[in-house]
């Protein structure tokens, strides 16, 4: 009897792992050995990878028309998918229709806040000021009121607005929103050239809730704007070292925030 060959060796699985390694350890050792180093490296890829999307968007596109044309059945399972992220993003109609009905009963303050979040949470800004006006008439206490107004406003363009809004928001209720309201007065804040206010809030965070991604990119562009740019370089690189991507999912404001600090870690820059 024949003894059983010996399995091959595949060269092209062995090459494939060599490179999976060689990209998980490259970054370590780059960022052990220079951050700065590693940082620019970073920027360039976002750059690069921006417009490698456009070329491959623009190339997919035609062929990804053409498999929609021919196979029906992709078409209603694209439509599907679109119905499905849409109901997701889109204005909850039924539940405005039941609020705008009841408001000609009941034109409260709360029912008017309601109805105005539902709009704002659209990205409906314009439409939602005249309701959020006439709640702020009936209750100005109330801290959400004042919040949404500072959405809006700065969603309009007026930061100035929106600062004194989201001020008002923060002196009825601090905590409002478990912080949420006391990162948009920040960014209102720095904003509006104001940076040691935004240096103040954004210490305050640090100090109720820890260190979190937006939290620290405020406080670098405080302390940059204050003229103390190696304590703004500690804060951007301790944002970059929190949380590393080992599986972690960001949120869109939370991933613009670790580009940024790539970006004025190689430029030296504000970020």
């Amino acid at each position: 009897m024949e003894a059983p060959a010996r399995p091959r060796t595949r060269p092209l699985a062995w090459i494939l792992l060599a490179a999976a390694v060689a990209l998980v350890a490259a970054p370590q050792v780059l960022f052990l050995a220079d951050p700065g180093l590693l940082a620019r490296i970073l920027a360039v890829a976002d750059v690069v990878l921006a417009h490698g999307l456009q070329v491959v968007l623009l190339g997919l596109l035609p062929l990804l028309v053409l498999l929609l044309v021919l196979n029906p059945v992709l078409w209603w399972r694209f439509r599907a998918f679109v119905r499905r992220y849409r109901q997701r993003l889109e204005f909850d109609e039924v539940r405005a229709q039941h609020l705008y009905r009841t408001l000609h009963e009941h034109p409260s303050a709360l029912n008017l806040l309601e109805f105005a979040r539902l709009l704002c949470e659209a990205h409906r800004y314009p439409q939602a000021l005249p309701f959020l006006a006439a709640a702020l008439e009936k209750d100005d206490k109330d801290p959400w009121i004042h919040h949404y107004l500072a959405r809006c406003f700065q969603a309009l363009d007026l930061p100035q607005k929106a600062f004194e809004h989201a001020s008002q928001a923060f002196l009825l209720d601090p905590d409002l929103g478990t912080g949420e309201n006391l990162l948009l007065t920040d960014e209102l804040a720095l904003a509006i050239g104001n940076a040691q206010v935004g240096y103040n809030l954004a210490d305050r965070f640090h100090t109720l809730y820890g260190d979190s991604i937006r939290g620290l990119l405020y406080l670098a562009r405080a302390l940059h704007d204050l003229g103390r740019q190696d304590e703004a370089h500690q804060a951007l690189r301790k944002l970059l070292d929190l949380g590393p991507s080992r599986g972690r999912r960001y949120l869109p404001e939370e991933h613009l925030a670790r580009i940024a600090a790539r970006r004025a870690l190689a430029r030296g820059v504000r970020p």
